[in-house]
């Protein structure tokens, strides 16, 4: 995602907005790549603050498929986020102008080289932090059974109406001799 600043570039306090609409492949969160429906729409500001330095802030939505925690039926989840990012002109010649922890990026600042900003980055990451960590297609999303699995988003299932849980059993074995009169 890439901004044309060549109008802005040499005067400070000049700003530009931008809409953007660009496919971003896919985002990883919480350890899961969800893939993109639409491509993600950016609508960007970008404003010279001086000193070749550049403040770009903006919004960014995408809609992606996602499974649902609770039932596991797929779903399109709509994300939205605001995202800020400082950038500052880089070297005529290409190196990084500052030590930095990789692809010319350090702490919240990134480097711009020539007429031309890449926001795709912080537009990714501002995406991939709005993802919630746990999926649900709705709140209202009843889950599985845990007995037999089955969707209660669609219905009752057939299980006995009192829980059973496993960890318990012994327990339940032991109320079952009292009640029998079986002391074995």
């Amino acid at each position: 995602m890439r901004v044309d600043i060549s109008t802005i570039k040499d005067t400070k306090g000049a700003t530009i907005e931008v809409e953007l609409r660009e496919p971003v492949g896919s985002l990883g969160a919480a350890g899961r790549e969800l893939e993109l429906s639409d491509p993600v729409e950016v609508r960007a500001k970008v404003t010279n603050t001086g000193h070749g330095t550049l403040l770009v802030q903006g919004k960014a939505r995408a809609r992606l498929k996602a499974t649902c925690d609770r039932c596991l039926a797929p779903f399109d989840l709509e994300i939205v986020s605001d995202f800020e990012q400082q950038c500052v002109r880089g070297r005529e010649d290409g190196r990084p102008a500052r030590s930095s922890g990789g692809e010319g990026r350090w702490d919240d600042v990134c480097e711009y080289h020539g007429d031309v900003v890449d926001i795709g980055p912080e537009v990714r990451e501002s995406l991939a932090l709005a993802i919630p960590i746990k999926l649900v297609c709705n709140d209202e999303c009843k889950g599985l059974c845990p007995s037999c699995g089955k969707n209660l988003n669609e219905g009752p299932c057939d299980c006995s109406a009192t829980p059973y849980d496993v960890r318990l059993a012994a327990l339940a074995d032991l109320d079952l001799r009292r009640q029998t009169g079986n002391r074995d």
